[in-house]
């Protein structure tokens, strides 16, 4: 390993612990923005998981098109489905903590985006410094924390991680990019 990869093996360490930090931190507190509405959403995404059907007094399918139709006034498959893998990989129960962690993961994931877009187009230490100013952005913390909003930093992470791989694929050639892009 040369002098580089070390240096950004440790950039990558820094601003993930700086980042998961500052967003994790105090985030079984938050139960201004809890509610019992999203406590039901995250036992009815594993519900769904579980039994495939919801019990629900509104919808009773065990149909794709039943999920997806009742998917949008929950929200979207991607929110069933993270909710579902951080639940089982993890073994959390449903509470405040439980459900906030999905955007605290996806913020921190924003933040390492950024570190290895702007890297793939600029260098090493341009890349450190823009991911340090997300990772202590109070806004994107904030997004990230807050349950009922956490959409945002969610399509925030996917768009800069398909910029990533769109700008590699261009840099690389490779169609493996392209096609993750």
């Amino acid at each position: 390993m040369n002098k580089e990869n070390n240096i950004t093996i440790l950039h990558i360490i820094i601003l993930f612990m700086i980042a998961f930090v500052l967003r994790v931190w105090g985030l079984n507190l938050m139960t201004e923005f809890y509610t019992s509405d999203h406590s039901q959403q995250v036992s009815q995404a594993v519900n769904y998981f579980e039994n495939r059907t919801f019990f629900s007094a509104s919808l009773r399918t065990n149909t794709f098109a039943g999920l997806i139709s009742y998917c949008y006034g929950m929200g979207s498959l991607i929110l069933i489905y993270l909710w579902i893998s951080v639940l089982y990989l993890f073994g959390m129960t449903v509470n405040e903590f439980s459900v906030s962690i999905i955007g605290s993961l996806t913020g921190t994931f924003a933040v390492l985006g950024v570190y290895f877009f702007i890297k793939e187009l600029t260098n090493n230490k341009m890349a450190f410094l823009s991911a340090l100013l997300i990772a202590v952005e109070p806004y994107l913390i904030a997004q990230s924390r807050d349950i009922g909003r956490f959409h945002i930093i969610t399509a925030i992470t996917f768009a800069v991680w398909t910029l990533y791989f769109f700008v590699r694929y261009f840099n690389t050639g490779s169609d493996k990019y392209g096609w993750i892009s």
